[in-house]
């Protein structure tokens, strides 16, 4: 029985930290995100096709975005700063008020 139980608990753990394949990537354009180095002026907002050609390139992270399981693009700013983008509005807020919660 303990064996049975101990395999579970190893396909649980397999499962909850499998990586993150291609196919949960997401396009910069049309994600939501906000300069997280501005925290001020920050806020999510729609990346456009225009808002791409201010951005040097942009880097995806399957997960860790303020250490939640988000999926994210970090995308440096040609006049200063970093962008971070997330899949939906949902995922970029909840980013957005844990990195507010940290703030010094």
């Amino acid at each position: 029985m303990m064996a049975v139980i101990n395999r579970f608990i190893l396909a649980i753990l397999l499962v909850a930290t499998a990586p993150v394949d291609a196919g949960d990537r997401f396009d910069v354009v049309g994600g939501i995100g906000f300069n997280w180095s501005r925290p001020k002026q920050a806020r999510c907002s729609v990346v456009k096709a225009d808002d791409v050609k201010d951005l040097a390139s942009c880097q995806f992270e399957p997960t860790g975005a303020f250490s939640l399981p988000l999926a994210y693009h970090t995308c440096p700013a040609r006049r200063g700063g970093e962008l971070m983008v997330f899949r939906n509005r949902k995922e970029c807020q909840e980013a957005f008020e844990t990195m507010q919660a940290n703030a010094p």
